[in-house]
């Protein structure tokens, strides 16, 4: 396995434990996952950094259309999580997929927990990682 799971493992884990215990994603967090994730970018695969970069920027408008879709009832924190997992794996189908399994997940967790709302980070970041 590359490098590339190294900031999901350090950053994911307080991502989800502050999602499933609070539901506030950290901005502090998703900032340090997401400049680790650009450091090995640089240092172990620089000819992908703009194709991250763009997987990014597609992200964020996938990301707004959601949001507004939603009529606002995702959290801005999953949505700016969406965007770093997508520049983690530099990839658009790769984190679409993500983003489906994410959602299967958090489907899933929906109907055996059968509550209003869950924190959505958990499964997004398990879906990345599976993704990887």
């Amino acid at each position: 396995m590359s490098l590339q799971f190294l900031p999901l493992l350090l950053f994911g884990l307080p991502i989800a434990i502050s999602d499933l215990r609070s539901r506030i994603i950290p901005n502090k967090l998703l900032v340090a996952m997401f400049f680790s994730s650009l450091l090995l970018r640089l240092l172990w695969d620089p000819h992908h950094l703009s194709l991250a970069f763009s997987v990014s920027a597609g992200a964020m408008i996938f990301a707004a259309l959601l949001w507004l879709v939603s009529r606002r009832r995702i959290g801005m924190g999953d949505l700016k999580l969406m965007v770093v997992s997508a520049f983690l794996l530099a990839d658009f189908s790769r984190s679409l997929y993500a983003w489906l399994l994410g959602l299967i997940f958090g489907l899933v967790t929906l109907l055996i927990v059968r509550k209003r709302e869950i924190p959505f980070a958990p499964a997004l970041l398990l879906a990345t990682f599976f993704a990887l």
